[in-house]
């Protein structure tokens, strides 16, 4: 390759950076802007940083009803991680939750770390839901001492049919995240949805 087919191919990356880092900061505008009641990854919160795990993980989150209680079980496939998800809700009879997900990495490095992810979630029983969404978490990871941080946004757009509604909605969706690995085998993570009331879930994974 010559120098100036370098320099051209160097200022090209740099194109298609600052495109696909504009066009996240404007998805991610939008899902603050317009997150509703509905504000997790469906009826619960994500727990989905940018890089990919394999891993088994235990959680309970604020809803839907008065508490929820799930398992995630996830496989990282290298280029693509695949993730199985179930649980139960406290409404006034039990609920089942029910979902799985994707998560491809785009950036794993400074200053953005980023995946495009997929998810399909239903509730059956007492209440009955469905959403099928797709979107993008971006964040970073910060290391101190012997613990590792990782902050992120996971803003999601998608079709859902809200606990309690017949029709299906187009929704933007919004989680904070807060990864923090306590040893190489176990992480504390915490989801926070935009929306009123907020919800929040919390838990570990096992990797």
């Amino acid at each position: 390759m010559t120098a100036a087919n370098g320099k051209g191919w160097m200022r090209t990356r740099k194109v298609v950076s600052s495109r696909v880092d504009q066009s996240a900061i404007l998805l991610v505008l939008l899902s603050l802007a317009g997150a509703r009641e509905l504000a997790a990854q469906v009826f619960t919160p994500t727990y989905m940083a940018p890089q990919g795990t394999s891993e088994l993980g235990l959680y309970i989150s604020d809803g839907p009803g008065d508490f929820a209680l799930e398992g995630i079980w996830r496989n990282d496939l290298g280029d693509i991680d695949v993730g199985i998800r179930a649980g139960l809700a406290d409404t006034q009879d039990l609920t089942l939750l029910v979902g799985g997900e994707i998560r491809s990495p785009l950036i794993l490095a400074d200053p953005l770390e980023m995946a495009v992810t997929g998810h399909v979630q239903g509730a059956f029983g007492d209440a009955e839901g469905l959403g099928i969404l797709a979107g993008l978490t971006l964040g970073q990871t910060f290391e101190v001492d012997e613990l590792a941080f990782t902050p992120y946004l996971h803003p999601r757009l998608g079709l859902v049919d809200n606990l309690g509604n017949d029709d299906l909605d187009l929704d933007l969706l919004a989680d904070f995240g807060l990864d923090v690995r306590i040893t190489p085998e176990l992480d504390l993570r915490l989801g926070i949805g935009f929306g009123s009331p907020v919800d929040w879930g919390i838990g570990f994974a096992w990797r």
